[in-house]
């Protein structure tokens, strides 16, 4: 497993659900490689993404530190949320009909997270209002964010899951021609053109590669 921070994740998904959905790499439905390890990766991912601020951030871990049974059951139900969108995605994205399964798991989180659909204006800032005892605070905006991409029909069709080996990163294609195949060049795709390098000039199979992360 990488051991490379979850912070140092590229945001390549175009979206806040699909980013947190590609905090692990995926092999159909099953996850190949996973960064939220504990409940302070969930904790400092959301603050990178603008979820949690510093006060906050630093009251969830704060809060945890006491109530570590509760942190973690909050982190199983972040992945089985990640689970759940990267399914819907994969399904939106193949034409395929949503699997029961995670309907269910997503509806079970969206739920209470509409009854905490509050902002509140905090140092120059709109954020949503929490307090420092709601250890699950990240989900709602993440499951809000993904309801809402995935009722919208612009964005619903462009959604799109790299075929890259053990990657199954979801992302929304906003390229002019509408031909973006891999969550990035960079790496997906240069391991996708050294792969065909590698069986144009010499026989066998060529070993993936681990995902690139600086």
């Amino acid at each position: 497993m990488n051991t490379a921070p979850i912070i140092a994740l590229p945001r390549v998904g175009g979206h806040l659900a699909l980013d947190f959905a590609n905090t692990a790499e995926w092999q159909d439905s099953q996850c190949q490689q996973d960064w939220l390890t504990d409940y302070s990766d969930l904790v400092q991912w959301s603050h990178g993404a603008g979820l949690l601020t510093l006060e906050q951030t630093n009251q969830s871990l704060s809060q945890a530190a006491g109530r570590p049974q509760e942190a973690a059951i909050v982190l199983e139900r972040g992945r089985a949320l990640r689970t759940a969108i990267h399914d819907l995605g994969v399904a939106l994205a193949a034409g395929y009909p949503p699997p029961m399964a995670a309907v269910q798991v997503f509806e079970q989180e969206l739920t209470p997270a509409l009854g905490h659909l509050r902002v509140v204006f905090e140092s120059s800032a709109w954020t949503w209002h929490t307090r420092p005892e709601d250890l699950d605070a990240m989900l709602w905006p993440i499951v809000w964010e993904a309801a809402q991409l995935f009722a919208n029909s612009n964005l619903r069709h462009r959604l799109k899951c790299c075929p890259g080996e053990a990657c199954g990163w979801l992302f929304v294609d906003t390229s002019r021609k509408g031909n973006r195949r891999w969550c990035s060049m960079e790496d997906c795709g240069n391991r996708h053109k050294a792969r065909r390098y590698y069986h144009r000039h010499r026989p066998g199979e060529m070993k993936s590669s681990s995902r690139t992360i600086a």
